[in-house]
């Protein structure tokens, strides 16, 4: 049969081996570099920006901490840290009308005028009176400075 001859004339020839996975090519080479580098260049700009925004943190935990209805010295220095971590020594040294106004015109927000002065003024009054709203508003500064 001539069908079978064929499949006689096949039997003898030798299959080449598969191709080999390694060494990869050139551009498969590049190729894992540059992912290689995106992947390492991601991961510290992710890095960088969770260091960047620690001081941030820290403030909005030690501000929980102190509660919803805290000291007054103790919100008016962790104001001044806080202003000092985020600008300079400079403006958390400011006295008190002129670091109201720091506060009104670097909080990137409404804050009211009113709690600017309160929390500017509360370590030189005797007794001052803070509630909710001065934490909250001191919260939502933190969070937009």
């Amino acid at each position: 049969m001539p069908q079978d001859d064929w499949k006689t004339q096949l039997a003898g020839l030798q299959i080449p081996a598969e191709p080999s996975a390694w060494p990869p090519a050139p551009l498969a080479v590049l190729l894992g570099l540059a992912a290689l580098a995106l992947i390492i260049g991601a991961l510290w700009a992710i890095r960088r920006r969770w260091q960047r925004g620690a001081w941030r943190r820290a403030a909005l935990t030690e501000l929980q901490r102190l509660g919803p209805e805290p000291d007054p010295l103790q919100l008016s220095r962790l104001l001044r840290r806080v202003t000092r971590a985020r600008f300079s020594a400079r403006e958390a040294a400011l006295g008190d009308a002129a670091f109201a106004q720091f506060l009104l015109s670097s909080g990137g927000h409404n804050f009211p005028a009113d709690i600017a002065e309160d929390l500017a003024s509360c370590a030189h009054r005797a007794n001052p009176a803070l509630d909710q709203r001065h934490s909250q508003a001191v919260a939502l500064w933190i969070r937009t400075c």
